[in-house]
């Protein structure tokens, strides 16, 4: 079934009835904010009245559109569409000061009353809102994801990169498709304990339907609903309430993607069959007599959370990359970036063989232990940070009204902090150096700050970091990457080209990835032969 989808909450022409209902909704809406406002708010582009600003929001690149504001408007700037409020920070003081220092503020959600409450994601880490739930969710895998924790899983992230090694080896052509399978497949092992044999297994489809649908529930100014919550309640026979019958479509995958998986772990540990696993570690002291059904409720969607947070961004619901590239995550574009900035860096690539090399031995694959003992390598894994970072916007929502600089934030904007423009707060920005990071006065680690800022910051950065160090030190040790060759015999070189919106990744490209040598292509077919 496809979800493919250009409805719109209700359709602009053609329903009269509906028109009616948007349109006094509008006027009544604009009153009640117009009446409401005591300071002014940001600065902005045109906004028509009961209206707003819609066509100013972009489709694409929303972090380099937005990035352009901060000459024309400055720091802060706004933009409403029917209602709802937006707002973008473009300056790392501003932040800083409210996503940071006024993290008990700017600690919440904008409300999506199509992505939550009528598709039900509103249970998801992506869409809680800040309180009890969240706080206890987050507790849940904080407890799993701290380094300490995390260590007694090095092994499942080393068996997933000697998978991807195994498949470089054998099809490097392919390469964006063995990066996306062994990283799913380690997060999917982390989360369920489950074993992903190809592209078709239940936990892939599900993650890939949901990630697209929660783009399109998401996008902003795209459904009505979000802008007035009321028509939530309009029945689907309504004219012009289709929004209604693609909600339930979306409801029933969402549904499944929750519960399955973790009815799948239930039944394993009856069987004592389940592997050592987020899930596992949740119900391990746990009966299902014992378990209330509120309990059940929270550890099923903190194990969903869990695995589309690591599947699809962290901090914001991402748009536009599913529907060009099938789907990414936060672990996945830097490896792929990594992979492209080596092809057209051969020197660095060389430096950070001659380290790996220094460390290991011709036939032995580095161990996590080994890479975390590299650092060069991490100071690559820094510059993919800056140079691209995975998630450029983050989004966070006040829980009351708030000033800054003699402007209003109104409850409940969608505040968008541009972590673009801090990444490009560097000497040379657009140059891929390494080198910043390293030396006695290393620039400011990007880590601090794509990975979420306040009480919302992600708490599977530790779990990226060290899948990266490991995927980087394994592939360097393994292979060489170069350019492509043309039929005409000709190399080419690769360009910088991204993808997706809330996401970046690199467009898809060429390179030639070739085994360093027969005793290292020897050594990645006997862990291979090992391992079944």
């Amino acid at each position: 079934m496809s979800f493919n989808s250009t409805m719109f909450s209700i359709p602009a022409t053609g329903q009269s009835n509906s028109a009616i209902i948007v349109g006094v909704l509008v006027l009544f809406s604009a009153l009640l904010v117009s009446n409401a406002r005591k300071r002014p708010l940001p600065p902005g582009p045109f906004s028509i009245p009961f209206v707003g600003s819609p066509f100013s929001v972009p489709k694409s690149r929303y972090h380099i559109h937005y990035a352009k504001w901060f000459n024309k408007y400055g720091p802060i700037s706004y933009f409403g569409i029917f209602g709802r409020s937006f707002v973008v920070l473009n300056d790392e003081e501003a932040i800083n000061e409210l996503f940071e220092r006024r993290s008990k503020i700017y600690c919440s959600r904008p409300r999506m009353t199509m992505a939550g409450d009528l598709v039900g994601r509103d249970k998801s880490m992506l869409f809680l809102p800040y309180g009890d739930r969240f706080k206890e969710t987050q507790r849940l895998l904080h407890i799993f994801l701290k380094q300490s924790a995390l260590s007694q899983h090095y092994s499942l992230q080393e068996k997933a990169m000697h998978g991807l090694l195994s498949k470089l080896l054998s099809s490097p052509e392919n390469f964006e498709r063995h990066v996306r399978s062994s990283v799913s497949s380690a997060i999917v092992r982390l989360v369920y304990g489950h074993q992903i044999l190809d592209h078709t297994d239940m936990f892939v489809t599900l993650a890939e339907s949901l990630g697209t649908l929660t783009d399109e529930a998401a996008e902003p100014g795209r459904w009505l609903v979000d802008s007035f919550p009321v028509l939530r309640f309009i029945p689907a026979w309504f004219p012009g309430a289709s929004f209604q019958r693609w909600a339930a479509l979306a409801r029933e995958q969402c549904r499944k993607f929750t519960r399955l998986p973790y009815e799948e772990v239930k039944t394993s540990m009856n069987a004592g069959t389940c592997l050592p696993c987020f899930t596992r570690d949740l119900l391990n002291d746990s009966t299902d007599s014992s378990l209330t059904e509120e309990q059940e409720d929270l550890f099923m969607y903190a194990s969903a959370s869990l695995y589309i947070g690591m599947s699809i961004p962290v901090d914001i619901p991402n748009k536009s990359v599913h529907e060009s590239t099938g789907g990414t995550n936060t672990v996945i574009s830097p490896v792929l970036l990594f992979i492209l900035m080596m092809c057209r860096h051969p020197e660095i690539q060389r430096n950070a063989q001659h380290e790996v090399d220094a460390l290991t031995s011709e036939d032995n694959i580095p161990r996590m232990e080994d890479a975390l003992k590299l650092p060069f390598i991490k100071c690559i894994m820094q510059e993919l940070f800056r140079f691209a970072p995975p998630a450029p916007l983050l989004v966070h929502s006040p829980i009351e009204d708030d000033i800054y600089q003699g402007f209003l934030i109104p409850k409940g904007s969608m505040v968008m902090a541009n972590v673009w423009g801090m990444s490009r707060n560097y000497p040379d920005p657009d140059s891929f150096n390494p080198d910043r990071f390293a030396g006695t006065s290393p620039q400011r680690d990007p880590s601090e700050y794509i990975f979420g800022l306040g009480r919302r910051a992600c708490p599977g950065d530790e779990f990226t970091r060290t899948t990266l160090l490991l995927a980087f030190a394994q592939i360097l040790w393994a292979f060489d990457i170069s350019e492509a060759v043309d039929s005409a015999g000709n190399s080419v070189k690769p360009e910088v080209v991204y993808v997706g919106g809330y996401i970046l990744q690199p467009a898809p490209f060429k390179c030639t990835i070739t085994p360093r040598n027969s005793i290292k292509a020897a050594a990645i077919r006997a862990t291979d032969d090992a391992a079944e």
